[in-house]
């Protein structure tokens, strides 16, 4: 088994992977869903505060137990992304049809798309970078690094 490929693979996709989920949700409610500024407010701290504290654990590799506490945290803060996701779909800013405001059809009209699929590959992706996140830490807590 190749532990520092498994590694560095699992911390670069759990890391990234939630940043980029939560850039796509704060954009595409702020654009489409004229969503508040304490709803994109708090999805900009769960997303990019667990992505940015797992990322920023990797400088504290020579102090084992902060960087331990670093990597569950973000995993921790990622996780309450997923139950703000949830949150935010009961809430009244949510639109199960938003309109495309930049594609229009031929003969001028702004279409109208049904915002499930959004929504569910944002869960889909948020849970798949928790997945990563956690499986790092389990590697990072059963292979010390040498």
């Amino acid at each position: 088994m190749n532990k520092p490929m498994f590694k560095t693979i699992s911390f670069l996709v759990g890391g990234i992977l939630i940043l980029v989920t939560g850039l796509l949700f704060v954009l595409i409610t702020d654009l489409y869903m004229s969503n508040t500024s304490g709803w994109l407010f708090f999805s900009i701290i769960f997303s990019f505060g667990g992505g940015g504290l797992f990322l920023l654990s990797d400088n504290f590799k020579h102090k084992r137990g902060l960087f331990l506490i670093l990597k569950s945290a973000g995993i921790l803060i990622s996780i309450g992304f997923i139950v703000y996701m949830f949150v935010f779909k009961n809430s009244d800013v949510f639109l199960a049809k938003i309109t495309l405001k930049l594609l229009k059809n031929s003969q001028g009209f702004a279409l109208t798309a049904e915002i499930g699929g959004f929504y569910m590959s944002w869960i889909i992706l948020t849970i798949l970078s928790v997945a990563a996140q956690g499986f790092n830490l389990l590697l990072h807590a059963l292979y010390k690094e040498e």
